[in-house]
């Protein structure tokens, strides 16, 4: 089975290909694996990889050189099924495999739409000819390929990732007093840490005390760091990398920021939930599918910083208004959980292509 990922390094989409490399194994067939984007690749190591073929595709290749690739991929394998993730190589080439090999059943998975560039939801679905379905991880997502681009509403599958994340315990309240506020995520543009760096400067006046953790690597990290020592953080924020585990992270803290500039439904929104965190984000993707309204802040930055300050400190100051967005936090996540899973549509489907 051929799969197409952005890199092998922590995100989302990154935890869920994995999931069906493993699933395309435990199904009996071997996943061969294309990466296009530079990386050090630290995922290789990981167990879901062991059975795999992987073929890091960082250097531009002749026309030649892509068709000679798939033909002999496509002669030396029986390849049962196609499934993109966020691989620009693989989907555009997609039209010449459907072209080539018409028989062989092609599916993506989509997890955000890119509002300033169209992203690969984009690409996927000027290359939606060659694809057998889209699944797609939010009602957000499923409603605007159908709706606002026309894609034949038989060929998109909703199942959330939701079930992605265990459930933990389930903390005391918090308090003025060691409150700790966390960021969680890769340090990338896309995620904005700069902007929770910025909330930590004021919130530390708000809120004696408290403590604040950024975890994350990223090709931000050394810049984020040298802005945490401009604004003299040091004696209140603490950096954790990947190598630190996340839950450990979320099991001390009392509120989320995700205060990224987009997202599609972030599995760290289902974590921090589990673990009885508030998740107070920028009101992008389809995060209000999980987020209480209340808790969703304006994408603008400046808008962002002081709508999540107001909240952050009315979550940790004031026991009734944080009970009230805790119960509506939980009804939330419930609900989006109650949709189908993709772990089950996944397994259904690679049942199917290698019958």
């Amino acid at each position: 089975m051929l799969f197409g990922l952005h890199w092998l390094e922590l995100g989302g989409a990154e935890r869920w290909a994995l999931e069906c490399i493993q699933a395309a194994s435990d199904a009996g067939m071997v996943p061969i694996v294309l990466t296009d984007r530079p990386s050090t690749s630290p995922w290789v190591t990981r167990p879901e990889m062991a059975d795999a073929i992987f073929l890091p595709l960082t250097s531009p290749l002749e026309d030649s050189q892509d068709a000679a690739l798939l033909n002999g991929l496509f002669e030396r394998f029986d390849i049962r099924g196609i499934h993109v993730h966020h691989c620009t190589w693989l989907y555009e080439r997609l039209p010449w495999i459907r072209a080539r090999f018409p028989r062989v059943p092609i599916a993506d998975s989509l997890h955000i739409v890119e509002w300033r560039t169209g992203g690969f939801v984009d690409i996927a679905v000027r290359v939606s000819d060659a694809i057998d379905v889209h699944h797609v991880v939010s009602p957000q997502l499923r409603d605007y390929l159908i709706l606002d681009r026309g894609v034949p509403r038989e060929k998109v599958a909703l199942a959330t990732l939701a079930d992605l994340t265990p459930t933990t315990r389930t903390p005391a309240g918090p308090s003025t007093e060691g409150t700790t506020i966390a960021f969680v995520g890769r340090l990338t543009q896309q995620k904005r840490p700069y902007l929770f760096l910025r909330l930590v400067s004021r919130l530390r006046r708000d809120l004696p005390g408290a403590r604040f953790i950024v975890h994350g690597n990223g090709e931000l990290g050394d810049e984020i760091r040298a802005m945490s020592r401009r604004l003299r953080l040091g004696d209140v924020l603490e950096f954790r990398s990947v190598n630190h585990p996340v839950s450990a992270t979320l099991d001390e803290a009392d509120v989320l920021v995700i205060s990224s500039d987009n997202e599609g439904v972030t599995l760290t929104s289902f974590e921090a939930a589990a673990h009885d965190a508030l998740v107070i984000s920028a009101d992008v993707g389809s995060q209000r599918s999980v987020v209480v309204d209340d808790l969703l802040c304006p994408r603008h930055p400046l808008q962002f910083l002081s709508a999540a300050r107001d909240r952050v400190v009315t979550a940790v100051t004031d026991p009734a208004a944080r009970e009230r967005w805790a119960a509506e936090q939980r009804r939330k996540v419930d609900a989006f959980a109650a949709l189908p899973h993709a772990r089950a549509w996944t397994r259904d489907l690679y049942k199917e292509w290698n019958a």
